[in-house]
């Protein structure tokens, strides 16, 4: 197990790398169509995620799912 520092609830948090894996999220976009009108659409987007293990000292321990993004 690798120990790597993550950002989660707005803090710097020390975890343990478990799982590195893409999944398909949707995002939700505004597009502009015929005659100047915007139409609210779902696009599919590959993203990299995280499954870490946070190891609190004073509260439960805790798995979580984070972006790439999200680690330091």
């Amino acid at each position: 197990m690798r120990k790597i520092l993550i950002k989660y609830n707005d803090r710097e948090v020390p975890a343990f790398l478990l799982a590195r894996f893409d999944m398909v999220d949707n995002e939700f976009v505004s597009v502009k169509g015929f005659f100047g009108r915007t139409r609210d659409i779902f696009t599919p987007i590959e993203r990299q995620y995280c499954l870490v293990f946070i190891p609190w000292k004073h509260h439960e321990k805790e798995l979580a799912l984070i972006s790439m993004s999200e680690v330091i």
